[in-house]
Formats: structure tokens, C-alpha cells, sequence
């Protein structure tokens, strides 16, 4: 199986000269010039292999896309070339060296030593790829043989998948797609219709927000909303730096409490809007939450 190397640059000389030096060693080449693009492109490709310009840092929602391209490359095991620019590296995004250390294998490079670099160390590169790949195929494999024979084995084969990596990722539902011999659409099916089970990489800090009974009687949903606007993130869904996965639960056993919001293993009762920025600085660096926009009451 060749290996799938994903370019995410904007240098078109320098991604001709890839495609040409990497072409000699039979590998599929995907590139793509903008990170917003590289991201989408990360999860629905699951490349071996990711090179990673950043040059391209105009405005802070590239930076955080950035971000979440590296801690993708973290949790699923993917090694990276990532290039750094010959000259102005105080320009990147501040932290953005925690997000690289995520990164499992990777070569730090100037923009102006790629060529050699990249003829050096792709080989080797590759050859870690394929380890990590066939690594989770093994688990998924024993994952299979555990439950295959029994009820609803689907069910909890993903509990197991997502128990070891936090979430399920695209890459592995391929391989369980193929190993159970259904389709991915009916591997999606379930996902989605189950909420414990989550798409993304879930963050640092789990928050959930209890939509019971009781707490929706008594506003859940107003401090739902409050925490979206503060995060701009989604239900289900995790903040571009990787602080914080937002999660909707239909009973957190406080109703005495409600509304109730849980972050991590910690309860939040009584909760109101006023009070919902307090308690994420807690949890947020300092700074994170100072230019929020606050909903005018």
C-alpha cells in the first residue's frame, strides 16, 4: 500500500520540486495551500505523513487552525516535516512550540534547507508511518476478535476505539469498516446517533452541560448558549487550541443543583449566564477569555 503524504504549503516552486523528488518513491501526493483546507483535508485523507509550512500566519483563525492541525498530528501518531520560515519566527503563534512537541516524529527545517532535508529524512519518515499504522490495525483487529461473535458488537468495539484514543477517529473507522465487512456509513450511523461517542479529539477539558429535565426547566439552555458564544464552538465540537470539547448530557444526577454544568470531574451547580466566563478563566490561560464579547443583558 503506497504511502499518503499530504503537502499543506503555499510555496507552488517548492511543492513541484516535493511532488517531483517524492514521485521517485511511488507515493500519493495530496497538496493543499491553505490550512483551513489542510485541516478538512488531514481527517478525511488520514495522510502517513504530513509537511507543514508556516509562512502562511496572516490573522489569529490561522493560527488556531494551525494549532489544530499539529494536535491532530499528535494524537493519531503522524509525523510531520514542519517548515519553519528562514526569517521571522516571532511572528507565529504564541504557544504554537507546545503544539509541535505533540507531534510524535517530526523534522524542524528551514524554509531554505527543505530540499535536502526532505530527501533525507522522507524515507525514515515513512517507515515510522507505516509502524504506527499497522500498530492500530492490530488493535482494531483485537478489538474485532473480542466482540465479534457477540450482540451488538459495533456498539462496543467503539467503545473500545474510542476509549484508547479519545474519540474515533476517521482513519480507524476505516480499517474497522473493513475488518467487519460493513459499510463506513453504517459505522457513522451509529456514532452519531449515540451522544457518548465523539468525531473530534476531544480537549484538554471536557464541559458538560446537563439538558435534563429539571435543568432545562430552570435554563440550561440559555447557559448553553453562553458557553458556544464564549468558546465559538458547537456542541460535540473542540476549541481551536485544544482547551476545551463541549458535550450536551440529558442527566448529570445534580437535579437538586440545576441547571448543573460539569468541567472534567468537577460539578458547577446553580449556574447562570453571568457566571459561565468565572468559571472557564479557571480553566483557560491566562488572557484567553479577555477580548470575549459577552451577550448584552
Amino acid at each position: 500500500m503506497k504511502h499518503k503524504i499530504l503537502i499543506i504549503d503555499n510555496d507552488r516552486e517548492f511543492i513541484a520540486k516535493a511532488q517531483l523528488l517524492l514521485g521517485e518513491y511511488n507515493y500519493s501526493i495530496f497538496t493543499i495551500e491553505t490550512y483551513k483546507e489542510g485541516f478538512e483535508a488531514v481527517k478525511k485523507i488520514a495522510p502517513d505523513i504530513i509537511i507543514l509550512g508556516l509562512e502562511m500566519l496572516k490573522g489569529r483563525k490561522r493560527g488556531d487552525t494551525l494549532k489544530s492541525i499539529l494536535q491532530y498530528a499528535g494524537i493519531n501518531g503522524i509525523p510531520a516535516i514542519i517548515i519553519f520560515p528562514d526569517d521571522g519566527v516571532e511572528q507565529l503563534p504564541e504557544g504554537i512550540e507546545m503544539f509541535i512537541d505533540k507531534v510524535p516524529l517530526k523534522t524542524i527545517v528551514l524554509r531554505k534547507e527543505i530540499d535536502e532535508v526532505l530527501a533525507s529524512n522522507i524515507k525514515h519518515l515513512a517507515e515510522q508511518a507505516g509502524e504506527k499504522h499497522r500498530q492500530i490495525i492490530s488493535e482494531v483487529a483485537l478489538f474485532v476478535e473480542k466482540w465479534q461473535d457477540k450482540p451488538g458488537n459495533l456498539i462496543m468495539i467503539l467503545h473500545e476505539i474510542q476509549n484508547e484514543f479519545g474519540y474515533v477517529p476517521r482513519s480507524v473507522a476505516f480499517i474497522l469498516s473493513q475488518k467487519l465487512q460493513i459499510s463506513l456509513a453504517r459505522i457513522y450511523e451509529v456514532i452519531t446517533f449515540y451522544n457518548f461517542f465523539r468525531l473530534e479529539a476531544p480537549g484538554k477539558h471536557i464541559i458538560s452541560v446537563c439538558l435534563g429535565t429539571a435543568c432545562y426547566l430552570k435554563g440550561a439552555g440559555k447557559i448553553l448558549e453562553e458557553i458556544q458564544s464564549i468558546l465559538n464552538i458547537e456542541e460535540g465540537h473542540t476549541t481551536h487550541d485544544g482547551l476545551f470539547y463541549l458535550q450536551v448530557v440529558r442527566c448529570l444526577g445534580c437535579c437538586g443543583l440545576a441547571p448543573v454544568i460539569t468541567i472534567d470531574d468537577k460539578v458547577y451547580g446553580h449556574m447562570t449566564r453571568d457566571n459561565v466566563v468565572n468559571i472557564l478563566s479557571k480553566y483557560a490561560k491566562k488572557g484567553e477569555l479577555n477580548n470575549v464579547k459577552t451577550h448584552k443583558r
